[in-house]
């Protein structure tokens, strides 16, 4: 266990330490690497996630990186995350992939902004990490009301859970009715999980049983996802290209929560094999 936990966290750290080494590196070289849409190239849509406009821009990234990301791992059971490297890795290559695809398609079809030309930083991967925190905190719970492991898609009514306040707090600068509608969809979920919960758990001698290291934990892991997940979208996203980072906020985050919504399916059932 000792041995994956130090590969694990060593393939959680490499990103960061990739992204700074090209933020010292030559001008022209950073160039190179940074994805321009006027004159494509093979390797400009993986490698522009290393490079950043300045140095708050790779902080900030970084450090929501590594806060999501450590957090995430340290409440995944320890049987759950052996192979959590792939995971890591996986997103370092399909969440600029996916991102750079969706740019292209919507520059194809004119819905995507001419001016934005240059696209770099780590802020899409940054977002696949929050959701790699939102699921673990569905898998956290999962475990806590274990009694219910059997019920038909508890884990993914559990994982709905997480998700959909998040894209709420998301949508609802760009649009107020699509983000009530996620609300109300949201509130309904909470009540049917709650009440399914009920039935089987006094939940508030549940949680008040919890060990004090699970609450020292768990509740800053939910307070960091919901406030990591205002930061997605902002509120005006015409102003200063933030248009580009929206699009790779959300995907990032999306494609970060499904994949760990997979990985961690998977580890479940090799985990009762």
């Amino acid at each position: 266990m000792e041995k994956d936990n130090k590969l694990n966290l060593f393939i959680i750290i490499l990103p960061t330490l990739l992204c700074i080494l090209v933020f010292f590196l030559p001008n022209y070289v950073q160039n190179l690497l940074t994805l321009n849409l006027a004159q494509l190239n093979v390797w400009s849509w993986f490698t522009s996630s290393f490079v950043h406009f300045g140095f708050q821009h790779i902080f900030m990234n970084l450090l929501l990186y590594l806060f999501f990301t450590l957090f995430a791992y340290f409440i995944i059971p320890d049987n759950e995350r052996k192979k959590f490297y792939i995971l890591i890795i996986l997103l370092i290559i399909i969440v600029p992939l996916i991102t750079f695809t969706l740019i292209s398609y919507l520059r194809y079809i004119g819905k995507f902004p001419e001016s934005l030309i240059f696209q770099k930083g780590f802020s899409a991967i940054s977002s696949s990490s929050l959701g790699i925190l939102g699921i673990s905190i569905s898998k956290k719970l999962f475990h806590i009301f274990n009694k219910l492991k059997e019920r038909k898609y508890f884990f993914y009514r559990l994982s709905g859970f997480t998700f959909f306040p998040a894209i709420f707090i998301m949508t609802w600068p760009l649009s107020a009715l699509l983000g009530i509608i996620i609300l109300i969809f949201w509130i309904l979920l909470t009540i049917e999980i709650t009440l399914e919960i009920s039935k089987q758990y006094n939940i508030h001698r549940t949680i008040k049983t919890l060990e004090k290291k699970e609450k020292l934990i768990l509740i800053p892991c939910l307070f960091m996802f919901l406030f990591g997940a205002s930061f997605l979208i902002p509120v005006n996203p015409l102003i200063n290209g933030a248009v580009t980072n929206s699009l790779a906020h959300l995907t990032g985050f999306v494609v970060g929560y499904v994949s760990t919504y997979i990985f961690l399916r998977k580890a479940h059932n090799e985990k009762s094999i």
